[in-house]
């Protein structure tokens, strides 16, 4: 299975915003960093909105989608 999110580790500085804002718990910690639990993601984005350090983004794949169209 692809990640569907990215996560930058030498960008994210232990808030846990991010723990806090996720509703279904799809963001595991430890080792001060964290990670996308992809069995629980629903791709809603609040990480990516809400982490100050820009440490998230979305994986998309746009441009293969595009060349299989």
């Amino acid at each position: 299975m692809v990640e569907p999110l990215i996560v930058h580790p030498a960008s994210c500085k232990d808030c846990h915003k991010c723990l806090r804002e996720c509703g279904v718990g799809a963001i595991g910690f430890k080792d001060n960093q964290v990670w996308i639990i992809e069995d629980k993601c629903i791709y809603c984005g609040n990480c990516i909105k809400t982490c100050p350090q820009g440490a998230k983004e979305a994986l998309f794949e746009k441009k293969k989608v595009e060349s299989f169209l």
